[in-house]
């Protein structure tokens, strides 16, 4: 006869079996996704010369960029501590 206790406490590893699985698959999902952004930018360079960088602070007051995203912080860094050096 199987006692009640050892009843709950299979549910509670399947349970958490069944976490682990989810987890997983999520794991990989993120995984995935990964990969396909890589992919992505891969296409893009091809298709435009795309650089991935963190210079938009310089690039964007110079006009050597077009294109760019950042953050608003960025412009300010750019008032603030580039803007100010080169305009002298």
């Amino acid at each position: 006869m199987v006692a009640e206790n050892d009843v709950v406490v299979a549910q509670k590893t399947v349970e958490a079996a069944q976490a682990l699985v989810r987890s997983y698959e999520d794991s990989i999902k993120a995984a995935e996704a990964q990969v396909q952004a890589v992919k992505d930018l891969q296409e893009l360079y091809g298709i435009c010369n795309i650089k991935v960088g963190d210079l938009q602070y310089e690039t964007v007051p110079e006009d050597k960029a077009w294109l760019n995203q950042a953050w608003s912080g960025d412009m300010m860094s750019a008032f603030i501590f580039y803007l100010p050096n080169k305009a002298t």
